[in-house]
C-alpha cells in the first residue's frame, strides 16, 4: 500500500520507503521476537503484510486515566488540533461544517501544508462560526484554550493508528467524532464514548 496509496505524495520518495521496509524487515526477522503495537488495527496490519511475526498490543497508558470533566460546563464548540494537511481532511470538513444548522463553533488550532489555504477559504467565506489559530500552541496553552470545548474532530481520511490527540480530547472532557477507518473507531470503542462517520 505504500506505493498504491502514494503515502508520501511522491511515488519516488514511496518506492524508497517501500524498499527500505521490506530491507529492514529482513534485517530485523531473526532480531526481534515480539512487535509491539498500541492498537488492534496496527496489529492485523502487520499481521496481514507478514504471518511470521508476533505481535502484541500495548495501549497508550493514558487510555485508562479518562477523568472527563462536566459535560454542562462545556460550550457548543467543536475542536480540531494537529496537522492542517491533506489526510487530516479538516479544509473539507470546515467546508462541510458552514452546511449545517446545529448552533455550533468551529475551532480549528494547527499548522501545515494546508493552513493557507485553509485560512484563505475562512477569509473569503461570509461565516462567524469557525474560528482558526494557525500555529501550533504548546500543551499548556492548547489544554487551556481547548477545555471548555465539548467535541473534538478528527475527519482524517488516511489511517490513524491510536492518535494521541484522541486520548487528550477524552481526558479533557470532550467526545471525539472521527472517521470510522484505522484505529480510531477502536479509541472511541475503548472509550465507550463518542461518535464516527
Amino acid at each position: 500500500t505504500i506505493i498504491r496509496d502514494n503515502c508520501a505524495n511522491n511515488r519516488l520518495v514511496s518506492l524508497a520507503k517501500y524498499l527500505q521496509k521490506n530491507e529492514m524487515s529482513k534485517f530485523f526477522a531473526d532480531l526481534v521476537d515480539v512487535h509491539i503495537s498500541p492498537s488492534d488495527f496496527l496489529k492485523a496490519e502487520l499481521l496481514n503484510a507478514n504471518l511470521q511475526i508476533k505481535v502484541e498490543v500495548v495501549r497508550n497508558p493514558c487510555v485508562d486515566r479518562i477523568e472527563p470533566d462536566c459535560l454542562e460546563a462545556k460550550e457548543n464548540t467543536v475542536v480540531f488540533f494537529g496537522r492542517i494537511s491533506k489526510e487530516k481532511n479538516i479544509v473539507k470538513f470546515a467546508r462541510q461544517f458552514m452546511q449545517i444548522e446545529i448552533p455550533l463553533n468551529l475551532l480549528i488550532i494547527g499548522d501545515g501544508p494546508e493552513a493557507d489555504e485553509l485560512e484563505a477559504f475562512l477569509k473569503g467565506a461570509d461565516y462567524n462560526r469557525i474560528e482558526f489559530i494557525h500555529r501550533f500552541l504548546k500543551s499548556d496553552e492548547l489544554y487551556e484554550t481547548i477545555r471548555t470545548a465539548k467535541f473534538y474532530v478528527l475527519p482524517s481520511i488516511w489511517f490513524e493508528n491510536s492518535p494521541v490527540s484522541i486520548i487528550e480530547a477524552v481526558n479533557l472532557g470532550m467526545i471525539p467524532i472521527t472517521s470510522n477507518i484505522g484505529g480510531m473507531k477502536e479509541l472511541i470503542d475503548l472509550f465507550g464514548v463518542g461518535y464516527t462517520f
